[in-house]
């Protein structure tokens, strides 16, 4: 149901609404328009949409919200009766029905105090059930005997989650009965959530708006084809100063067609959550989608796509922090222009006619997790970082553009992490331009132009490869105060250097190779000593023996000499020479306290034996 502002309130008063004392404040599946006045939203609030767009001439629903079928005025009938509460098809309700559990024909009508006029009739289509009407005609009587007929429907097909209005032809009559006799439903028994009978309304004035001046405050808006219908300017403000507001969408927004306008406007300093499907930005200069002065934190939930002027950015900042979870895509406008504060982005970047993300913030902090790619058109960047104390994360891949000088990101602060692949653009768009250090925990490559590019003094630190093209390196560093610090190898590329710089340092405790071209599509690896292909480990060399490039390894094995390997037995470049003899088995036993030793050096032989006798003979 359509449901208006008549002056400015809270949404929680009844006073604020069309028709507020029987239809109450607006509820699920409502369209709500602000008809040129400010709404606070002052509770929490489930809607179908949000307008502050005009709208031609309205219907007014006629007969009241029932609580019986007897209050507050009127009366309904219906061809069940019994516990059916056919008046709950009169409630306002969409989630209560009359069902009659039978099949139809079946009718349902209302009878009016005194006849009225009517000129359309609208029914509750909430999906997913089955009984609802699809073939039927609407009757008109002022004795309840004698009808007429004045619409009748064949095959009927709904909108979902909306009331469905359907107008009656004119010539009028005033009738104080109106009969909707059912024919046919979609399937099973009859079910019917919500009938109105209305009137001609005055049309929906442009302008206005719903305020979020309260924190705490959750509005969420069903529809997934028009959550948000903005007019000439700021449908949605945001100016609580505490707290956190949330406003969830269930489709996509786009901005305006007039030259500074926007759709939210965010000046609290509250925290302010968002979430939606994609936000694009505006056709008109400086239509911003979001603009936001706050020092509070955005927090959204869906994708970014920039407008169709080169300045009708999604968001557009001058304080606070921005989050946001979905990818970020420039068009001719920017995904986000922010001037202070830092912005955290969980998605891929993406430019196209102009940067997706340009933070010019003195000491902000841009964080990434997700790839970065440079655009289609000169100077648009992935992101443009240029505060002087900025720093950047990434964890993705960041690539290089299209167009000249779409670099990947363009940098000028202080340091940035990239954990992934950094790799040059197609045409002079390099992975990193950059006049700040810069640290790659991945991989560098050159393609039509260089992985990263820098003019400055400072300190470039690549835990991983780096690969040159043919027609670039993977590192242009031309200061002559440049390091670049190297952890990993280095492939040359038709003989441009992997690394142009003049102070290349790598690690003396990581495996190095260096790959250099020969010519002829030929090349040779230049090892570092620990890499060094088809050496012998040290352990397989004689001790104390040097070998290897520049005499940087020494062997560990220890071979016996010959004397100490038994006789015959190879050894080395020889045989053992190691003999034992009888003698030196006697020797031996002879010099051994071993308690063997002992007794065959004691045992009794036919000499000792005799020389006992003789002792005892002469005695």
């Amino acid at each position: 149901m359509v449901r208006w502002a008549v002056q400015n309130g809270n949404f929680n008063s009844t006073s604020t609404w069309n028709d507020g004392a029987s239809l109450g404040i607006p509820t699920t599946g409502d369209d709500v328009y602000t008809n040129g006045f400010t709404v606070t939203m002052d509770v929490n609030a489930t809607v179908n949409s949000l307008n502050n767009s005009a709208l031609a001439a309205q219907s007014t629903r006629l007969n009241p919200v029932m609580t019986s079928n007897t209050t507050p005025s009127g009366v309904v009938m219906a061809s069940i009766m019994g516990s059916t509460n056919p008046w709950q098809a009169f409630d306002a309700n969409t989630s209560s029905d009359w069902t009659p559990s039978a099949t139809p024909t079946q009718w349902i009508q209302y009878q009016f105090t005194s006849a009225v006029t009517i000129r359309s009739y609208s029914i509750f289509y909430r999906g997913g059930i089955a009984g609802y009407p699809t073939n039927f005609n609407l009757q008109g009587s002022n004795d309840g005997i004698s009808f007429t007929t004045l619409d009748t429907r064949t095959g009927f097909v709904y909108t979902t989650g909306q009331y469905n209005t359907l107008t009656i032809a004119a010539p009028y009559s005033a009738y104080s009965y109106y009969r909707l006799n059912i024919t046919a439903v979609n399937a099973g028994n009859l079910q019917l959530p919500e009938l109105t009978f209305n009137e001609a309304g005055a049309s929906i004035a442009a302008g206005g708006s719903f305020n979020f001046n309260t924190a705490g405050v959750t509005v969420t808006c069903t529809s997934t084809s028009a959550s948000l219908s903005a007019g000439a300017t700021n449908l949605i403000t945001v100016t609580a100063t505490t707290g956190t507001v949330t406003l969830n969408l269930g489709s996509s927004v786009t901005g305006l067609s007039t030259a500074t306008t926007q759709i939210f406007n965010y000046t609290g300093n509250c925290n302010f959550t968002l979430s939606g499907i994609t936000f694009t930005g505006g056709s008109a200069a400086s239509a911003f989608c979001i603009n936001k002065s706050s020092t509070g934190t955005i927090n959204i939930t869906g994708s970014f796509v920039g407008g169709s002027n080169a300045t009708g950015h999604v968001i557009s900042s001058s304080a606070g922090n921005t989050v946001v979870l979905g990818n970020i895509t420039a068009a001719s406008g920017a995904g986000i222009s922010q001037t202070a504060g830092n912005i955290t982005v969980t998605g891929n970047i993406a430019a196209a006619g102009s940067a997706a993300i340009g933070l010019t913030g003195a000491a902000s902090i841009l964080t990434v997790t997700g790839n970065i790619v440079g655009g289609t058109a000169t100077n648009a960047y992935g992101v443009n970082l240029t505060g002087a104390a900025s720093q950047f994360t990434i964890n993705g891949n960041v690539t290089g553009g299209s167009a000249t000088t779409a670099h990947g990101i363009n940098f000028t602060g202080a340091s940035g992490v990239v954990t992934g692949n950094v790799i040059g653009g197609t045409s002079t768009g390099n992975g990193i331009n950059t006049s700040g250090a810069v640290t790659v925990n991945g991989n560098v490559f050159g393609a039509a132009t260089f992985g990263i590019n820098t003019g400055s003094a400072i300190t470039l630190t690549i835990n991983g490869d780096v690969y040159a093209s043919a027609t670039a390196s993977g590192i242009s560093s031309t200061n002559a105060n440049g390091v670049v610090n190297l952890t990993g190898n280095m492939y040359n590329g038709l003989g441009r250097n992997a690394i142009y710089c003049q102070n290349v340092f790598i690690s003396n405790t990581a495996t190095t190779l260096w790959r250099v071209d020969t010519g002829g599509g030929d090349y040779k690896f230049l090892y570092s000593a620990d890499t060094t292909p088809n050496l012998p480990a040290t352990t397989n060399v004689r001790s104390g023996v040097t070998f290897g490039p520049a005499l940087s390894l020494t062997g560990t094995m220890v071979v016996p000499a010959a004397s100490d390997v038994r006789e015959n037995v190879p050894v080395d470049n020889s045989v053992g020479t190691a003999e034992l003899t009888s003698a030196d088995i006697i020797s031996g036993i002879n010099a051994s306290s071993d308690p063997l030793a002992v007794r065959l050096k004691n045992a009794l032989t036919d000499v000792t034996a005799g020389n006992i006798i003789s002792q005892y003979k002469d005695s």
